[in-house]
């Protein structure tokens, strides 16, 4: 019997070519485009799941808060916190602590034999940092691996680039000129999907000082819990116990709480972050995508089943006049459905492994079929291919498979009656979900566009980054000095400048700051940036009061400079009033403020400006940022590695563009609206599909119509507008239906920015116009067609 339904749909689907074709292809990509994006969402919810205990992992954050206000949090902690917790709460069974010294000790540059080279993912850990996590180490004692002072631990791919084809293990690196590390493990890199990347560990022993544990917040601190510990429970322990006050011996409105290992990567933003995460509505926003074109792809299925039942009710009532018993036409109906789905999902599967490489190439991400793959995922893929395609077919079977065979041989038959028949709502929801992926790709292109072209408060233009010499000696300030004077007497060069931090890179030197005489629980979190002389005026940076660091003020070795988001955290009104009054920072150093400076944008426009205290470094920053007149980049980068080499010896010479390097921070958002672009591009494909085929048995079924009103002198015009009209009734429901939708799902979305466009009329109109034109040519080409058509055949049509 199955193999007769099969034949019998096979003859089928080959005698309806168009509505084969049509079906096979909306499936098609609508089930390539959720399989791609299932790709992408697996991916990231499979970030830090390779972990063997990763459920009892939990990494601390900390909260500050001022007078009942949250003034911010932050996802590293002090020192001493991560060693005290484990000795005050049993439910803890072990605690790791890892910190990056590269934005306050320099650059690290390591070196063997003639191998050097500036590196950036290196942390000091815990010894516990290999027990706690389950990073594959493919050489080494895990237990004992970083446990004594100036050992090292090293991915595969580091161990080859210093090593090449030499064991590495028992072997040295050298950090910055002269302090060595033994090599005492080697670890497989570390995955794609883990939220913390790093190259390098060095033994935690190596750095014990109590500046480290109670001066820098800098800590990123995790602890694993014992089996079977309540972890929200042990959450409310953290908050009340006030363990902060305690650990640094003053009063503190700091608190320590839990944040479970696996929801970092999609939930977590604050500041101090290991690496930038990715975001939960993002994720979740493509699967809502992923679902629309499926859905779509389906809704064609079933409107143009329904709609080729007129052409199927004789072959209905045939077959049930010759004995088919109902259930006997379900089951072919069935058949049909599961066929072509069935070839939909191989075909769809196929193209994928064949475009993802092109897709991996263009979007920058690395989708795998299997290396990121998750059992629940795919099971509920195929739980929802198999729902989906029973789901769409069942309708026309019931449907197809109740006609009365002596009415559809008579063709005294008719499929639905009504205003508003399942079909139209289908096309309603094909049309709502078109205008809706369309205003959401224009208003990501929009706040992108917004974010790029916004005024920083910084000139980053034409500026080349040189990453400053670790390998230094007593001679390093003068030779700085050198390095300046022979840069500037090139015309090419307009400044040279260097500082602790660079504009786009997040603050790794965080601290307190409060006015003098303050208790310290008033104070409040800031970040620090050491600069020289040069750094305002290179910069283009707007002085709002006071004055710049100068070299004819000596006392400047012990001023500061503030913005505008600092000074009102000091509670000043008025940028005058905070000049030559002092202010404690860090440590309780204290410092005079000569200038407030106009508030910048450090970062991307989705975060806020933060509150900066600037003091003066003249010869300690870790970047050179030397400005162009020229456009020739190359001669000029030529110059300065010259100097660099000769004044500089030992040193790599490393450098980048710091507007390229700036805009980096918007090519997840660039590439978030690439791919939302295409799958919204793909939505419309499969909905023109289907609309093109519902227009072409439209005009087939009012073809005597057409004639008779040709030959009664209806112009092509009118004959257009007759077919166009329900269809462009529908979409104005559409739009009733999508705009207001849209607007909320955009408004949501954009909060997720601190600085945002405004929802304008053209984030709906051109939408909405785009969709009404697409579906007007695709009617309009078969209703012109039609129209065209010689009404002497229309009339003897039938």
């Amino acid at each position: 019997m199955l193999k007769n339904y099969f034949k019998l749909t096979i003859r089928n689907l080959g005698r309806h070519k168009l509505f084969a074709l049509v079906n096979l292809g909306g499936l098609i990509i609508g089930m390539s485009a959720c399989i791609m994006i299932m790709l992408y969402v697996g991916f990231e919810l499979s970030y830090d799941r390779f972990h063997a205990r990763g459920e009892d992992i939990y990494r601390l954050r900390m909260d500050q808060w001022e007078e009942g206000r949250h003034v911010y949090q932050r996802a590293k902690a002090f020192g001493v916190i991560g060693p005290a917790l484990k000795s005050e709460f049993p439910e803890i069974q072990e605690a790791a602590r890892l910190i990056d010294l590269h934005g306050i000790m320099g650059n690290f540059v390591l070196s063997y034999k003639d191998a050097k080279f500036i590196e950036e993912k290196v942390y000091y850990a815990d010894a516990s940092v290999l027990k706690l996590f389950s990073f594959k180490l493919l050489e080494g004692e895990r237990q004992q691996a970083l446990t004594q002072p100036h050992t090292i631990v090293i991915t595969s791919s580091f161990a080859k680039k210093y090593f090449g084809e030499e064991p590495a293990m028992g072997k040295s690196l050298i950090m910055n000129g002269d302090e060595a590390f033994l090599v005492t493990g080697i670890l497989e890199d570390v995955p794609r999907n883990s939220h913390l990347q790093f190259d390098f560990l060095l033994s935690f022993e190596t750095l014990r000082s109590e500046e480290y544990m109670l001066g820098w917040a800098d800590f990123l601190t995790y602890v694993l819990l014992k089996p079977g510990v309540n972890a929200e429970q042990l959450n409310a322990k953290l908050i009340s116990s006030n363990l902060v006050a305690k650990l640094l011996g003053r009063e503190s409105t700091v608190q320590i709480s839990l944040q479970p290992l696996h929801d970092i990567h999609l939930h977590s933003h604050m500041e101090g972050e290991a690496e930038v995460n990715g975001s939960a509505m993002i994720t979740y926003g493509l699967l809502i995508v992923a679902f629309l074109i499926l859905v779509i792809a389906w809704m064609n299925y079933v409107n143009l089943a329904t709609a080729r039942s007129l052409d199927r009710a004789k072959e209905v009532g045939i077959r049930k006049t010759v004995g088919a018993e109902r259930g006997d036409l379900i089951r072919q109906f069935l058949m049909e459905s599961v066929t072509l789905n069935g070839v939909a999902v191989l075909v769809a599967l196929l193209l994928v492994a064949e475009l993802l490489p092109l897709f991996n190439h263009i979007f920058g991400t690395s989708l795998t079929f299997s290396a990121y793959g998750r059992f629940e995922l795919w099971g509920l893929l195929l739980a929802f291919f198999v729902a989906g395609s029973l789901a769409s077919s069942l309708y026309p079977a019931f449907v197809m498979s109740s006609f009365q065979p002596i009415k559809t041989l008579k063709g005294q038959f008719q499929l639905l009656s009504g205003k508003l028949t399942l079909r139209k709502v289908l096309v309603v929801y094909q049309f709502a979900a078109s205008i809706v992926l369309i205003a959401g790709t224009w208003a990501v292109f929009r706040q992108l566009a917004f974010m790029r072209h916004q005024e920083l408060g910084v000139n980053i233009e034409q500026t080349l980054i040189v990453k400053a010499p670790s390998i230094a000696d007593s001679t390093y300030s003068a030779r700085l000095n050198s390095f300046k004077s022979e840069l500037l007497r090139y015309e090419a060069i307009q400044s040279l400048t260097s500082s602790t931090n660079i504009p786009g890179r997040e603050s790794t030197w965080g601290g307190t700051v409060r006015r003098f005489g303050d208790a310290r629980e008033n104070a409040a979190g800031v970040d620090f940036t050491g600069i020289d002389y040069d750094f305002v005026t290179a910069y283009g940076m707007k002085l709002l009061a006071g004055r710049n660091f100068s070299k004819d003020f000596p006392s400047d070795q012990s001023a500061a400079l503030v913005n505008e988001a600092a000074l009102r955290l000091l509670r000043y009104d008025k940028p005058e009033e905070i000049i030559d009054q002092k202010i404690l920072g860090w440590r309780n150093a204290e410092f005079e403020v000569v200038g407030v400076l106009q508030t910048h944008h450090q970062l991307s426009l989705q975060h806020e400006q933060p509150a900066t205290v600037f003091f003066l470094r003249p010869v300690g920053g870790n970047f050179y940022a030397i400005k162009f007149k020229t456009a020739d980049f190359a001669g000029t980068v030529a110059l300065i590695q010259a100097e660099y080499e000769k004044l500089f010896s030992g040193n790599p010479f490393e450098y980048f563009f710091l507007d390229e390097y700036f805009n980096r921070q918007y090519q997840a958002d660039q590439r978030f609206g690439q791919i939302f672009g295409l799958f919204a591009g793909l939505a419309i494909i499969i909905a023109c599909l289907g609309l093109f085929a519902l227009s072409a048995f439209s005009a087939v079924k009012r073809t005597k119509e057409i004639g008779i009103r040709k030959v009664l002198g209806a112009t092509t015009l009118n004959l257009v507008m007759l077919l166009s009209k329900d269809f462009l009734l529908l979409l104005s429901l559409a739009n009733l239906v999508a705009l207001p939708l849209a607007g909320i799902i955009i408004k949501k979305w954009l909060e997720n920015y601190a600085f945002r466009i405004n929802l304008g009329w053209d984030m709906f109109v051109i939408p909405a116009f785009i969709v009404a034109a697409i579906a007007l040519i695709t009617v309009s080409a078969q209703a012109i067609k039609a129209a065209l058509a010689n009404p002497v055949e229309a009339l003897r049509y039938e």
